[in-house]
């Protein structure tokens, strides 16, 4: 699959616990610095090679909520946070 995403946390906490949960349910995630273009305050953002609603699925059921979720299109990231809406994460 040639299309990512790349999922930023405000805390290294979070990225790791996220990683962990991506890997239980078998996505190819990957740890990384974050690209230029985007910003991460813990430094560290996970690199996701899957479609956004199986990211958005896990995402959901373990009440993780991310900073940011953005699509590589090219040479530049596309927000997709507001397509999440749940229960006590983000709101969109």
């Amino acid at each position: 699959m040639s299309d990512y995403r790349i999922i930023i946390f405000d805390s290294i906490h979070e990225v790791l616990r996220a990683d962990k949960f991506f890997q239980n349910d078998g996505l190819k995630v990957k740890i990384i610095p974050p690209p230029r273009q985007l910003s991460a305050d813990c430094g560290i953002a996970l690199k996701v090679e899957e479609d956004f609603d199986v990211i958005a699925d896990t995402l959901r059921k373990n009440a993780l909520n991310p900073a940011g979720v953005f699509l590589k299109v090219g040479d530049r990231y596309v927000s997709e946070i507001k397509k999440l809406s749940f229960q006590g994460g983000i709101n969109g």
